[in-house]
């Protein structure tokens, strides 16, 4: 409420200064580009050590000042009361103690034998600042005054006082009813009024409230430095950052209530003024009073964190929206990175006027590729073993590279992995793929923990499903009911939906949705191919690239199933278990206790197929004689064997992301970036 322009306050803005306008001669606000030389020189012998803890006026009087409108400088406001009121009280001790200078033209602890030469406009501007300070405990002391001393006009003097504090925030409405009314809606101008209308309301609500306790603090502030300059001598540089005050602040209502004790006391004496000879004043009183009472409840209540906006849940529209532009994105990846260009990403693609691929990398481009990578198996696109294949394709080009002092060129030809000229080092875009390669190597560390079957791999594959059905969306001439296969279509992609739909619960039930899903995509892929060629459209060609899409995706998941569901790859198993054969209703008893297990991770997966083998061996060596016994043998025999291959591809594969890790570290430590610090 506070942080914008308020008013007149020359501090709050620097687009026009009064001093500026009216004598040529700008303020310096404590922020600024200086010649530390020239700056020095300035201000020698002027200031004793320790004496001067407000110094961006005094140093802007002999330094002088200039407005650089092309440089926008942003600060963090005060983001409580108690904060802003610290910084208040410092303002105000640092101001007071530049009475020396004003009076004298020299501190009393000053070596210099002739006072220090100060125009009168620089000691109008600090006289400026005194009175500044002195505006609260004034209007103040105005009301009591009022009150106390003048009874028959109870309503005058707090009135003035209200419109004195009210003119400076409503100066903005006053601009806004003066703009010119062409091109600009009513409904615009009036809400633009509002919005000033309700912030100046805020401000000079919030002014009155605290206004016994500015009071309070500056008569504290001016009465401390007064005590410090001429009499104790100590403390003069009293001073807390803004980051230290936020810290110590005191979000509780009882130490906001110690902090802003003098608002309470002045209120309190005030009521034993009044109730003594002065009861008729309680009507003009009573509200300020009470204002000034609860002044600390306020503060705390103004001073708490907003509830950010980003606390609220995405809406699942919106989250389909996201995911479906992140899926497009995925596909330029898919399409460009490939063996041919040694597996790196191509700066970018043209599309008009005639299809161009820019044959060039950066560390920029490698590092957001490796990143793609790796989000695209979070998201459900890409199997753990083909981003495990991606990128040890992409790191071991880029280990073939040459390098500076560990530093990769700022750009490459794909083709033939030569650096292309002029040869440099761009410590952007270095540091991007340092921070990536990071990044990279703790979500390889993220691999061998998750879990290779969830929401998120039926999530991946919905993501193409729902592109084919905007692709059939788009294009109407797809949609007439002239042939008999657009009904099958559309009956071919509810089905592929409704077995997206339904989450399986355990390692059976994933081996069996793999291979009903591999049934629906290609009953899909068969009719939409036949589409394209029939109406040879462009939408029907989008269509057939979300329908592959869908293949790529559900055999990338695939190749991740058959390590860790042995049963997906055991025919004979499956038929046997669903009682087809011989034996199939035994077998499906000794194996239900141990495929029904959940999916284990890369992490646990030696450990899982151990105990699953032991499992499978006792069934074995514990069948009874009977005619059904060789054939369920048999049928175990086959699963161990696939048990012990999945155990040695899911070893192989997390020893294959420890080297991705140590990789992805040594590119990353490999990098000299202390030759482009320049330590001048």
């Amino acid at each position: 409420m506070f942080s914008g322009p308020c008013g007149v306050d020359p501090y709050t803005s620097a687009v026009s200064d009064v001093y500026q306008d009216l004598f040529r001669e700008g303020s310096f606000t404590g922020k600024g580009i200086y010649d530390v030389d020239a700056f020095e020189a300035a201000l020698a012998d002027k200031v004793p050590e320790n004496a001067m803890l407000s110094h961006d006026l005094f140093e802007g009087i002999f330094a002088r000042t200039a407005l650089a409108t092309d440089i926008e400088f942003f600060e963090e406001f005060p983001s409580d009361y108690e904060v802003a009121a610290s910084r208040h009280h410092r303002w105000a001790r640092g101001d007071w103690q530049l009475l020396p200078w004003i009076f004298s033209g020299r501190h009393p602890a000053s070596k210099r034998r002739r006072p220090v030469a100060i125009p009168a406009i620089g000691r109008w501007k600090m006289l400026d600042n005194l009175r500044r300070s002195l505006s609260s405990p004034a209007a103040f002391l105005t009301m009591v005054a009022g009150w106390l001393l003048l009874p028959s006009s109870p309503w005058l003097w707090p009135g003035l006082v209200v419109v004195s504090i009210a003119i400076p925030p409503l100066m903005p409405v006053l601009s806004d009813l003066n703009l010119p009314i062409r091109g600009m809606s009513l409904r615009l101008r009036l809400r633009g009024v509002l919005t000033d209308l309700t912030l100046g309301a805020c401000q000079i609500g919030l002014t009155i409230t605290f206004l016994a306790h500015q009071a309070w603090l500056m008569s504290d502030a001016i009465a401390r430095t007064l005590v410090r300059l001429f009499i104790t001598h100590r403390n003069l540089l009293e001073w807390v950052t803004a980051a230290q005050a936020k810290r110590r602040t005191k979000s509780e209502l009882l130490g906001m209530y110690r902090l802003m004790y003098g608002s309470v006391l002045l209120a309190a004496a005030l009521v034993a003024a009044l109730a003594i000879g002065h009861r008729h004043i309680w009507l003009a009183a009573g509200p300020f009073l009470v204002l000034w009472f609860v002044a600390p409840a306020v503060a705390r209540w103004v001073s708490l964190p907003r509830r950010a906006a980003t606390e609220q849940p995405i809406r699942p529209e919106d989250r389909r929206a996201i995911r479906l532009i992140a899926r497009r994105t995925w596909r330029f990846f898919e399409a460009f990175v490939t063996s041919a260009d040694h597996s790196l990403p191509p700066d970018g693609f043209q599309e008009d006027p005639a299809p161009v691929i820019a044959y060039r990398t950066s560390p920029t481009n490698m590092g957001l590729y490796l990143l793609a990578t790796i989000s695209a198996n979070d998201f459900g696109w890409l199997g753990t073993w083909d981003t495990v294949e991606r990128l040890e394709a992409t790191l071991a080009n880029m280990a073939r590279m040459e390098l500076y002092r560990g530093h990769f060129y700022n750009w490459y030809d794909t083709t033939d992995l030569r650096p292309l000229e002029p040869r440099y080092i761009s410590s952007v875009d270095s540091g991007n793929l340092a921070g990536d390669l990071i990044v990279v190597a703790n979500a390889c560390r993220e691999l061998l923990k998750k879990p290779f079957a969830g929401a998120r791999l039926l999530s991946g594959m919905d993501d193409a499903l729902r592109l084919a059905r905007e692709a059939l969306d788009a294009a109407p001439g797809l949609q007439r009911p002239r042939a008999a296969r657009t009904k099958h279509l559309s009956n071919a992609l509810d089905a592929l939906s409704n077995s997206l739909n339904r989450l399986p619960e355990n390692a059976v039930q994933w081996a069996a949705r793999f291979v009903e899903l591999k049934e629906h995509v290609n009953a899909l892929l068969g009719i939409v191919h036949n589409l394209a060629q029939e109406r040879g459209e462009v939408a029907a060609n989008e269509l057939a690239i979300w329908a592959d899409a869908l293949k790529s995706n559900l055999e990338s998941q695939a190749r991740d199933a058959e390590i860790m569901f042995p049963a997906i790859r055991l025919r004979e198993s499956e038929m046997a278990a669903s009682g087809a054969v011989s034996g199939g209703r035994l077998l499906e008893q000794m194996t239900s206790g141990i495929l029904s297990k959940p999916a284990p991770n890369l992490a646990n997966a030696a450990e899982y197929f151990e105990v699953a083998l032991r499992d499978l061996d006792e069934q074995r060596q514990g069948l009874a004689d009977s005619a059904e016994r060789h054939t369920v043998a048999a049928h175990l025999e086959v699963l161990m064997q696939a048990v012990t291959d999945s155990a040695a591809k899911a070893a192989s594969l997390a020893t294959r992301i420890s080297g991705l890790v140590r990789t992805a570290e040594a590119i990353f430590h490999a990098m000299d970036f202390t030759f482009l610090y320049d330590k001048t």
